[in-house]
């Protein structure tokens, strides 16, 4: 039995645990509270089911559990970033992804270095799907990539490098432009893209109130901090 806490997971003895283990399950923990994750119903897929799969354009969404630094370094092909460390130090910059993975209704591939099918050792994959379980997400919604992305490269699947966007041509106006906030642009005319990216990386809260300092109505700063949140992911704040 192992129960997801802090950065690693680690072993536990209390009795409520030990009666998940006699039934095969997984505790895994976002909030503090303990998810069981029945060993049975994690599914799993292989790397050349998730490679066809991609390639007939199935409805599904690829989320990547590593570091952001393995992230941007190599990954699978449509993946998007949701890292443990992110949801556990910095809430606020995934956002707006876990807002679309609770709502929409797209199955969920996730994946991080190593995983073996028929295993339930740890892994940061697993830790994410125990969140994502705790907001709301079916676990029959989900899958885990047999062999990681480590099985997935070393297979000769194809490994994309993302793209990261910077602001150009109109820096500030074309980004508040393409986030339709056009309206905050004599509010944020003195504003840098280094100091944004310092704002949203001190999370999302402390972002609202330093917009509201700028006189932005509560509508217009979540929606800021939403697509602030969403450049810093594609590195357009550098």
């Amino acid at each position: 039995m192992l129960w997801y806490g802090g950065s690693w997971p680690h072993r536990v003895t209390h009795d409520a645990t030990a009666q998940a283990a006699d039934a095969g399950c997984m505790v895994g923990v976002a909030y503090g509270k303990g998810v069981e994750l029945p060993e049975a119903h994690v599914r799993w897929i292989s790397a050349a089911e998730l490679t066809s799969k991609l390639r007939s354009g199935a409805a599904l969404r690829v989320l990547d559990a590593r570091e952001e630094h393995e992230f941007k370094v190599g990954t699978i092909p449509s993946a998007v970033h949701l890292g443990q460390s992110a949801l556990m130090f910095n809430r606020g910059s995934v956002e707006e992804v876990l807002h679309e993975i609770t709502t929409c209704a797209e199955d969920l591939v996730l994946f991080a270095n190593t995983a073996g099918v028929g295993s339930m050792a740890a892994g940061r994959d697993l830790w994410v799907m125990a969140f994502l379980v705790e907001l709301g997400v079916p676990l029959g919604r989900m899958s885990r990539l047999a062999g990681g992305f480590l099985g997935w490269s070393t297979s000769g699947c194809v490994v994309m490098k993302p793209e990261y966007k910077t602001f150009s041509g109109g820096g500030l106006q074309t980004f508040l432009e393409q986030a339709q906030l056009s309206q905050l642009l004599d509010a944020l005319k003195d504003e840098t893209t280094q100091n944004l990216r310092a704002v949203i990386l001190a999370g999302r809260q402390k972002a609202l109130a330093y917009f509201e300092t700028k006189q932005i109505r509560l509508p217009d700063r979540q929606k800021l901090a939403n697509a602030l949140a969403k450049a810093e992911r594609e590195g357009m704040l550098g």
